[in-house]
């Protein structure tokens, strides 16, 4: 052996001290302790003592290659032996989010990542969302129907059958009830304001009614209706017959003529203003359905008036006090004018006597 060469010369019991003796470059293997955990201690002699030189804990002896551990790695088992052993399989790493999941540190996302879901599919498909069915079973599944623009849509449980479904805030993706309804006839009721953009367009046919419930019509901006037939001058509060521009608060452009009322003795203002009667016998004569705080004029065409008598209301004043003496035989036109509603009538021969 050559004068240099280290050789295990020795080895101290465990617990033992290290021996005073020894030769230079003698080694010599020591335990500390006498568990099976404590480490052994290797010590060189220096020519004075032994020294310590490795700890076993850090440096161990490789087993020697053999045939077929070409790409082994080696390994240790449970109770510390070492072996060349094949390298376990490639696992592609798998994340589990439980929670929230937040990315801190700056981390390289550069390169495309590749997360996989629990019970993925290669390829699912269109139409599929992923999610728990209703067993709690994690997974793809088809949207239900309604989810994808066609099948019926659900709505809040408040909704009513024929209500008018609108959008609810400003996503605009939520469907709400409203008190808007279109029944199965088409008609629709519970809408308490209506703002039209554009033209609107009431009934199809001639055969349509429009009827209007309420009591007030505003027209803040005045209407037309059929090419001046009919002209409301709302700045002006005036109405135009044939006319665009009223110039008083009734304009008629044309004629304005009135019903002829057959009397017999009431002279109903509901139905006009003129009268027509033939005395075939007395008569008692009445206004009815005048208009209050109004001035109105009313004209009466009475044949044979003067036969037989003819008894007027009190309130009708003649020229002098004294009612006219009529025609027997002919028509004579008479004329009562109000101001006060009917209160009091002023009454005179218009024409008598007219053949």
């Amino acid at each position: 052996m050559a004068t240099n060469a280290i050789k295990i010369k020795r080895k101290i019991a465990a617990g033992k001290s290290a021996p005073a003796g020894g030769t230079a470059g003698e080694l010599a293997l020591w335990k500390a302790g006498t568990a099976t955990t404590d480490a052994l201690a290797i010590y060189a002699h220096d020519g004075v003592q032994y020294v310590p030189i490795v700890d076993t804990d850090a440096n161990v002896t490789l087993p020697k290659p053999g045939a077929g551990t070409a790409g082994r790695q080696v390994t240790a088992d449970a109770a510390g032996a070492v072996s060349w052993t094949p390298p376990a399989a490639s696992v592609a790493p798998t994340l589990t989010i439980s929670g929230t999941l937040s990315i801190t540190g700056g981390g390289d996302l550069s390169a495309n990542r590749t997360m996989s879901l629990v019970n993925d599919s290669a390829a699912p498909g269109n139409g599929f969302y992923y999610g728990t069915n209703s067993t709690g079973v994690k997974g793809f599944y088809a949207l239900p129907a309604g989810a994808g623009a066609t099948g019926d849509v659900v709505g809040p449980a408040s909704a009513v059958d024929n209500g008018i479904a609108r959008f609810d805030a400003t996503t605009g993706k939520l469907i709400q009830g409203s008190t808007g309804i279109i029944d199965d006839t088409g008609n629709l009721t519970g809408i308490n304001n209506a703002v039209m953009l554009g033209s609107v367009f009431f009934g199809a046919t001639a055969a349509n009614t429009v009827t209007i419930i309420g009591d007030t019509l505003t027209i803040p901006n005045g209407l037309n209706i059929d090419s001046n037939t009919l002209m409301i001058d709302a700045t002006n509060n005036r109405v135009g017959f044939g006319t665009a521009t009223p110039a008083s608060q009734a304009d008629v452009n044309g004629v304005a003529s009135h019903n002829v009322i057959a009397s017999t003795g009431v002279m109903d203002l509901a139905n006009g203003q003129m009268f027509t009667a033939q005395s075939s016998a007395a008569i008692g004569w009445s206004f009815q359905n005048v208009p209050a705080s109004r001035g109105v004029t009313v004209v009466l065409h009475l044949t044979n008036g003067g036969a037989f008598t003819q008894t007027w209301p009190g309130s009708v004043k003649w020229p002098g006090g004294t009612a006219p003496t009529l025609t027997a035989a002919g028509t004579d036109v008479l004329v009562f004018v109000t101001h006060d509603g009917g209160a009091t009538w002023r009454g005179n021969i218009f024409g008598k006597d007219i053949r």
